[in-house]
C-alpha cells in the first residue's frame, strides 16, 4: 500500500508529454512545426522518424528558421513515431496518427542566455493596486536600457522582449499615462536610457477601458513609466564599426513627450546580425506561428544563440509611432514600419546511419540566403471615457520574401528558390456603452488576405530518401490563396454587489480559396503540368455561431469563476477539381471553473477545472494541396475533423515579497484527453487516397512548472527552476495497445554574487531524458559564467564564458563561447564607448550532436570569427 501511495504522489508532481500513434501510408509527406511552448518557432531541431520496435531510422529532417519540417513516410505495418531533439530543449517523442495533419509540437525550453545582473529593490510604495518603484533605487551603472532595470522588480520577468507580471502578459505599457506604442514597447524598453525615467508604476488588475472599470477586473497588470521631465525630448544614437569582416552598425531614436502628443521616430542599418525589425512585433498579442506553405530547406540554428554570433545580414529599418490627444478622452495613433534585409546562414550536416549491411553517410553543406521586405501601417482612433468607449483600427501589411538555397548533398548540387508575396488588410471596431453598473459592448473584425508563393527545386536522388519527384531535374510548385474573415460580437457586462456577469454573442465566417499546381520537366527546358492529381482548386467555408457566459463572484480574499462558452461550427469544403463536397456541423464547448484565494496582496493560490470538446484547426488540415514535400491532395474527402474531448485539473501559486525579494511560482495540471482520429492509410503513386482508418487514443498525465527566486544574504541572489516530468499514454493501433512512458529531469540555476565593485554570475543547468522505448539516456550540461568589474565609476569590464555539453553512452560534444567587453561613460558628453571582443577563441562552428539507435548526427553551424567591434552611444 505504501508503494502504491508513493507512485500516486509522484504522479501528482509529474507531467505528461503527449504522443499520438501513426497510421502507415505509402510514400507520403508528414509536415509539422516545432514550437517552444510560447508560440515561438524552434529552429535547428532534429526530427527523426522510427518504426516501432526497430532501430533503423526511416527518415530525418531539421527544422527551418520558422520551426517547420517535412518527412517522407513509406508503408509500414507497425506503429511509427518521431523523436525531436534539440540542444536547448528537452527531447520529445511523438506518435503520429494522421499523416495529413500539420502537427504542432511544443518543447520545454532550457535557457542559456547569460543573465544581466539581478539585484532586487528594497524600496517601493503601494497605493491600493499600484506599486511604485523609483529608478534611482534599482538601476545600476551597467544598465543600458529600461528592460534591464524592469527585470529587477519582484514579479516581473522578461523573455524574448515580452514583459510578464506574476506570470501573466501585461495589458498596457504606458509612458506618462499614454500607450503610444500599442504593444510595440520594445522600442522604448531597449532604447530609452534609464536616466530619463523617474519611476515605474505596476498597476495590478488594471482595466484599460474606463467604461468597464469596477465591472470587469482583469487578472493581469499594466506598467506606467514616469519621466524625470514630464514634457521632454529624448533620444539616442549609435555608431559602431568592426573588423573581420568589415562591420557597421548605426541607429537613431528620437522620442518626444509633450502635453498634447507623443512620438518616436527611428532608423537603423547594420550587418552585425542584429534584427531591429523585431521592434515592430505587438507584445500584447499572443504570437501565432503559421508555417509557410512553400519554403526552401532550412538550416539548424540553436534557438538560444544570438543571431549576432552567426547571421551575416544587411538590414535597413525605418519606423515611426505617433499619438495625438483629442480633447480630454480622445486619441489618434499612427504607426508604420519598413524593413529590408539580406540574410545568409552557412552550415553543414553529417549523418551516419548504421544497419546490418552497410553504413550510409550523408554530408550536406548548406548556404541559405533570405531577402525579406515588409511594410505595415496602422491608423487608430480611440475615445476612452467613463460612459463611452470607441476604438477603430485599420491596418495594412505587405510582405515580399525571396529565398535561395545552394546546398551540396554528397557532392551533388541542389538548388532551391522561393518567392512569397503577402498582402493583408485588417479592420477592427470596438464600442462600449455604460449605464450605472451595466455595460454593453459591440465588436467587429474584418481581414482580407492575398498570398502567392512559387517554389522552384532542382532535386537530387538521395540513397536514403526517395520519392516520385526525385527523377525530375526541374520542379516548380505554385500556391495561391485568397481569404476573407469577418466577426461580429455583442457583449453585455453587469455587476451587482460581488457578482460580475458577462454574456457574449458572436457570428463569424472564414472563407479560403486555395489553388495549387505542380509543373516539372525532364530536360530542364520546358515545364509541363503534372496533371490533375497534383492540382487543387477548392473553397473552404467555416461559419460559427457562438454564445459565451462568464460569472465571477468575489468575497474579500475569495474569487470564484465559471466560464460557459459554446458554439456551433458549420463547416463546408467544395473541391472544384474533383467535384466533391463536405458539409458538417460541429458543436464545440470549452467550460472552465476556478477558485482563487488571495493570501495577501502579493500572493494568490488557485485551482481550476477545464472541459474542452473541440476539433483540429480546419484551415491547417486542408491548407496543403500537393506541396513538394507533402504529397497529398483532396482526392478523398475526410468527413471526420479529428474531434477530441479533454479534461484538465490545475492548481497554481504565484507570490512575491518585495521586502525580502522572494518570488515563487508553482503550477501543475492533470489532463485526460480522448482523441477521435481518422487518417488516410494508403496512397497510390500519384497521391490518390485508397482507404481511411479511424480510431481513438487516450492520453493522460501531469504537467508541472516551478520557479523560485531566493535571497540568502544581501550580496547574493538565486533563481532555481527544477522540474521532473513523467508521462504515460495508451496508444491504440489496429487493436494493439502500447504503453509509452517518458521521463525527464530539468535543473536550471542562476546565481549572482555581488561584491563592492564586481558581480560574479553563474548559471549551470542539467537535463536528463529517458523513455521505455529508448534505453540510451541523454545528458546535457550547460554552464554560463559571467564576471562584471567596475574599475571606477565610469569604467567597467565584462567577461563571459559559456560552455555546452551533450553526452550519450558513446559520444561527447563540447562547445564554448568567450567574449569580453570594455565600457567607458563620458558624463559631460552624455555618451559611452563600448569595445567588444567576441568569440575570443575563434571557434569556427557551433556543433550539435544526436545519437539514437543506429544514427549519429552532427550539425555544424558556421559562426562569425573572432571580431573586434567598437561602438559609441550618444543620448540627448
Amino acid at each position: 500500500m505504501l508503494i502504491r501511495f508513493k507512485y500516486l504522489l509522484l504522479l501528482i508532481i509529474w507531467c505528461l508529454v503527449c504522443t499520438l500513434p501513426l497510421i502507415s501510408q505509402e510514400m507520403q509527406m508528414f509536415r509539422g512545426k516545432i514550437m517552444d511552448g510560447k508560440n515561438m518557432p524552434v529552429a535547428g531541431a532534429n526530427v527523426m522518424l522510427y518504426e516501432e520496435n526497430k532501430s533503423h531510422m526511416m527518415a530525418f529532417a531539421i527544422t527551418d528558421n520558422d520551426g517547420g519540417f517535412t518527412l517522407k513516410i513509406g508503408h509500414s505495418e507497425n506503429l511509427i513515431y518521431i523523436l525531436v531533439t534539440h540542444l536547448s530543449f528537452s527531447s520529445k517523442k511523438y506518435y503520429i496518427t494522421d499523416i495529413k495533419k500539420m502537427t504542432v509540437i511544443d518543447l520545454e525550453p532550457q535557457e542559456y542566455r547569460l543573465p544581466d545582473v539581478v539585484i532586487k529593490p528594497k524600496k517601493y510604495e503601494r497605493s491600493g493596486d499600484t506599486l511604485s518603484y523609483y529608478f534611482n533605487d534599482i538601476k545600476k551603472t551597467s544598465d543600458k536600457n529600461i528592460e534591464q532595470v524592469l527585470s529587477r522588480i519582484p514579479g516581473i520577468t522578461i523573455e524574448q522582449g515580452q514583459i510578464r507580471y506574476m506570470g501573466l502578459s501585461i495589458s498596457k505599457f504606458y509612458i506618462e499615462g499614454l500607450d503610444m506604442l500599442e504593444g510595440r514597447y520594445q522600442i522604448a524598453t531597449k532604447n530609452i536610457h534609464p536616466d530619463a525615467v523617474k519611476s515605474v508604476d505596476i498597476l495590478e488588475h488594471h482595466q484599460p477601458i474606463k467604461a468597464l472599470d469596477s465591472i470587469i477586473k482583469p487578472d493581469n497588470a499594466a506598467i506606467n513609466l514616469r519621466l524625470k521631465n514630464g514634457i521632454a525630448m529624448t533620444g539616442s544614437a549609435v555608431v559602431g564599426t568592426g573588423a573581420n569582416p568589415l562591420l557597421y552598425n548605426g541607429s537613431a531614436h528620437l522620442f518626444g513627450f509633450l502635453k498634447k502628443f507623443q512620438f518616436v521616430a527611428f532608423g537603423a542599418v547594420n550587418n552585425i546580425g542584429a534584427h531591429n525589425n523585431d521592434l515592430f512585433q505587438n507584445k500584447y498579442d499572443q504570437f501565432q506561428f503559421q508555417l509557410p506553405p512553400l519554403s526552401i530547406s532550412g538550416i539548424g540554428v540553436p534557438l538560444f544563440l544570438d543571431p549576432m554570433i552567426y547571421a551575416k545580414n544587411n538590414e535597413k529599418v525605418v519606423g515611426a509611432n505617433y499619438l495625438r490627444k483629442i480633447g480630454a478622452n480622445g486619441q489618434m495613433k499612427l504607426h508604420f514600419g519598413l524593413t529590408d534585409d539580406h540574410q545568409t546562414i552557412f552550415g553543414s550536416n553529417r549523418f551516419m546511419i548504421f544497419d546490418q549491411n552497410a553504413t550510409i553517410v550523408r554530408n550536406e553543406d548548406i548556404v541559405n540566403t533570405y531577402q525579406p521586405r515588409s511594410f505595415h501601417q496602422d491608423l487608430m482612433y480611440e475615445h476612452n471615457a467613463k460612459k463611452v468607449y470607441l476604438k477603430a483600427t485599420l491596418r495594412a501589411k505587405f510582405e515580399n520574401k525571396k529565398g535561395i538555397a545552394g546546398n551540396i548533398i554528397n557532392s551533388l548540387s541542389t538548388h532551391e528558390n522561393v518567392e512569397s508575396k503577402n498582402q493583408e488588410v485588417t479592420g477592427n471596431f470596438v464600442s462600449v456603452f455604460r449605464h450605472k453598473n451595466k455595460a454593453y459592448q459591440i465588436n467587429g473584425d474584418f481581414k482580407y488576405v492575398l498570398q502567392n508563393h512559387i517554389l522552384g527545386v532542382t532535386p537530387n536522388r538521395i540513397s536514403i530518401e526517395n520519392f516520385l519527384l526525385s527523377d525530375y531535374p526541374v520542379v516548380r510548385q505554385n500556391y495561391d490563396m485568397t481569404s476573407y474573415t469577418y466577426k461580429m460580437y455583442a457583449d453585455f457586462h453587469y455587476k451587482k454587489n460581488n457578482l460580475q456577469r458577462s454574456y457574449q454573442w458572436k457570428i463569424s465566417q472564414d472563407v479560403y480559396r486555395i489553388n495549387t499546381g505542380l509543373k516539372l520537366s525532364n530536360d530542364s527546358t520546358k515545364l509541363v503540368d503534372a496533371g490533375i492529381n497534383f492540382t487543387n482548386d477548392y473553397v473552404q467555408n467555416n461559419r460559427v455561431i457562438f454564445f459565451d457566459q462568464s460569472y465571477v463572484l468575489t468575497f474579500d480574499k475569495h474569487t470564484y469563476k465559471i466560464y460557459l462558452p459554446g458554439s456551433i461550427h458549420f463547416f463546408s469544403l467544395e473541391d472544384h477539381i474533383r467535384e466533391k463536397k463536405i458539409n458538417q456541423s460541429i458543436p464545440v464547448f470549452k467550460l472552465y471553473t476556478g477558485y482563487s484565494y488571495k493570501i495577501k496582496s502579493s500572493a494568490v493560490l488557485g485551482a481550476g477545472y477545464t472541459f474542452r470538446k473541440d476539433y483540429d484547426n480546419v484551415f491547417t488540415r486542408y491548407n496543403e494541396g500537393y506541396i513538394l514535400r507533402t504529397p497529398s491532395n483532396l482526392a478523398q474527402g475526410n468527413p471526420n475533423l479529428n474531434q477530441y474531448t479533454e479534461h484538465i485539473f490545475s492548481v497554481d501559486y504565484r507570490g512575491y515579497e518585495p521586502e525580502s525579494n522572494l518570488e515563487i511560482q508553482l503550477s501543475s495540471e492533470y489532463f485526460y484527453t480522448i482523441n477521435s482520429l481518422i487518417s488516410r492509410a494508403d496512397f497510390t503513386a500519384n497521391g490518390a487516397n485508397q482507404q481511411l482508418i479511424s480510431g481513438s487514443n487516450i492520453v493522460k498525465g501531469i504537467r508541472t512548472k516551478m520557479q523560485f527566486s531566493l535571497p540568502f544574504i544581501t550580496d547574493m541572489s538565486l533563481k532555481f527552476k527544477p522540474s521532473h516530468t513523467i508521462s504515460t499514454s495508451t496508444q491504440i493501433y489496429n487493436n494493439i495497445y502500447l504503453n509509452i512512458t517518458n521521463q525527464s529531469v530539468n535543473l536550471d540555476l542562476t546565481l549572482d554574487y555581488i561584491l563592492s565593485n564586481s558581480v560574479l554570475s553563474l548559471k549551470p543547468s542539467y537535463v536528463y531524458i529517458l523513455n521505455n522505448l529508448n534505453k540510451n539516456g541523454l545528458h546535457q550540461y550547460d554552464i554560463g559564467l559571467g564576471y562584471y568589474y567596475k574599475i571606477k565609476e565610469d569604467i567597467s569590464l565584462k567577461l563571459s564564458y559559456n560552455q555546452y555539453i551533450i553526452t550519450t553512452i558513446e559520444k561527447k560534444i563540447l562547445n564554448e563561447m568567450v567574449s569580453f567587453e570594455y565600457n567607458q561613460k563620458f558624463n559631460k558628453f552624455k555618451g559611452e564607448l563600448i569595445i567588444r571582443w567576441s568569440n575570443i577563441t575563434n571557434n569556427p562552428h557551433f556543433i550539435s550532436f544526436t545519437q539514437n539507435f543506429n544514427l549519429d548526427n552532427f550539425s555544424y553551424l558556421a559562426i562569425r570569427p573572432s571580431q573586434l567591434y567598437i561602438q559609441i552611444n550618444k543620448k540627448f
